[in-house]
């Protein structure tokens, strides 16, 4: 990312991201209201955000990612729910990796909702999206 050394990365062999926050600009395209499908809706999503930020500029790449120089990044490899808002947000950061020229695979798992990673006990797609998403 811009300001950081690309070397830190040199002994990660891969990143896994399971429906990241990639974009927390607030005219950022999952941010739009109408396109809310999911059960994480952007006005609530807006204040936790805002509370993560605590007046951090969400114009940084260390905030919003796919605004950040990923030259040099590991293989990505990224999962998310095909219904959730980020969805789109996270297909303009695998664009946005495939372009700096990191290796990148991407997922997006129907009917389940946002973070439904966290849910391998109870959601059955959950436990086979984990085993693909690290095998």
């Amino acid at each position: 990312m811009r300001g950081s050394d690309p070397a830190a990365f040199a002994k990660v062999s891969g990143l896994r991201l399971m429906s990241p926050g990639t974009d927390l600009r607030p005219d950022a395209p999952a941010w739009r209201e109408e396109l809310a499908t999911d059960w994480v809706k952007p006005v609530p999503l807006r204040a936790s955000v805002e509370a993560y930020l605590a007046g951090a500029d969400p114009e940084n790449p260390l905030a919003s990612p796919v605004l950040a120089d990923l030259r040099g990044l590991p293989p990505v490899r990224m999962q998310a729910c095909a219904e959730e808002a980020l969805a789109i947000d996270n297909r303009a950061f695998v664009a946005a990796l495939s372009a700096a020229g990191v290796p990148v695979g991407y997922e997006e798992v129907s009917g389940v909702p946002h973070a439904f990673h966290l849910l391998p006990g109870t959601v059955p797609a959950a436990r086979d999206a984990l085993r693909r998403l690290f095998a």
